[in-house]
């Protein structure tokens, strides 16, 4: 006898799983399987991730969803209990509705939680362009009111240093991301 492998080993849950657990068990492996994270991997990994997350979000759209969980659960354990007009729940006639008016698409919320072992940028650095063009924005402001060139001067050179940190940045917070082991 095989056994069957379900939406919950899909996500590593057990099947009594809170909604919560789920999520979270589809967050985690949405970082490590997404697609986006994988454009400089080759064809064949890239392939690989594509079908794992793809079997990822289905389990997550089946079991994050209370009603299609239970139906699921019911198709799982084998029973088949009758709905108001006397079909079984999870038939064709009650999967499909000719009209559906949810979203076109579903939003992944990466929540904050950092992967472990990544190295995140401190928030300070990573707000520094922004906080020196807004000085610079100050500088030349008391400059032009008091008429003073070292201030403009010091504008100036606060403003390229935060033009020359929305470069910079983005490249350190790629520098020290970090790369799942368990895909090499």
């Amino acid at each position: 006898m095989t056994t069957r492998h379900t939406h919950y080993d899909t996500l590593g849950c057990r099947p009594d799983a809170s909604v919560r657990e789920l999520r979270q068990a589809y967050l985690a492996l949405a970082r490590v399987h997404h697609p986006d994270y994988h454009v400089n991997e080759s064809a064949g990994r890239r392939r690989a991730a594509e079908s794992t997350m793809q079997k990822v979000n289905e389990a997550w759209r089946v079991l994050g969803d209370t009603g299609r969980r239970r139906r699921y659960d019911t198709t799982m354990s084998g029973t088949t209990p009758r709905s108001g007009r006397g079909a079984a729940a999870g038939s064709a006639h009650d999967a499909w509705h000719p009209y559906d008016d949810g979203p076109d698409f579903e939003i992944i919320d990466f929540d904050d939680t950092p992967i472990e072992g990544s190295r995140s940028l401190p928030p300070l650095l990573a707000m520094a362009p922004l906080l020196l063009i807004l000085f610079a924005a100050v500088l030349l402001g008391g400059a032009l009111l008091l008429n003073a060139k070292v201030l403009i001067a010091a504008s100036a050179v606060a403003a390229c240093l935060g033009v020359v940190g929305f470069v910079i940045v983005p490249l350190v917070a790629l520098a020290r991301s970090h790369r799942d082991p368990r895909l090499d």
